[in-house]
């Protein structure tokens, strides 16, 4: 098998589990917005049953204005690094209009537990009866966080930024 084949056939499963992206076969009117965000991020216990939370806006561009909030838990995974921490985020945006949510958000976050401080990443979804990997990708939200467990303050905060295709 050549070398080709071989990384083909090692990455199919990982390609596979990856959420898939609707394909559009028409002319789209779809114009992107996105920007950055900033918010609380409350990183969990050791246990599902103490999860944590990120909450926060996403803003259109550089601006003040806010188009979105954020509010999602943060579930622990367990790790086989004890210096790690890393989990789900599991969320939804909504704008304040109408009915809620208006995306749903799902990613991961993974960081260093001692000094608090990672990186997370998520997709974003239109809502649906049922979200699956073969659901339409509208966007993705990125970023950083600082959480550390013996700040003065109980809670830290992440920044990043964020990307719509409605």
């Amino acid at each position: 098998m050549t070398l080709s084949r071989s990384l083909a056939a090692a990455l199919l499963p990982l390609a596979l589990s990856l959420p898939a992206t609707a394909v559009q076969t028409g002319p789209t009117t779809s114009i992107c917005i996105g920007g950055v965000t900033r918010g609380d991020w409350d990183l969990p216990g050791p246990t599902a049953a103490n999860p944590g939370y990120a909450d926060g806006d996403l803003f259109l561009g550089q601006t003040t204005t806010v188009r979105y909030t954020l509010s999602a838990d943060l579930l622990p995974s367990p790790v086989a690094c004890v210096a790690c921490v890393s989990g789900r985020v599991d969320g939804y945006l909504d704008d304040g209009l109408g009915t809620t949510p208006d995306y749903l958000v799902r990613g991961f976050y993974n960081g260093n537990a001692a000094s608090g401080n990672g990186t997370f990443f998520a997709w974003i979804f239109r809502p649906g009866p049922v979200l699956s990997t073969t659901a339409a990708v509208a966007g993705k939200i990125e970023g950083k966080y600082s959480d550390p467990a013996l700040a003065t303050t109980p809670v830290g905060h992440y920044t990043g930024h964020w990307r719509i295709c409605p």
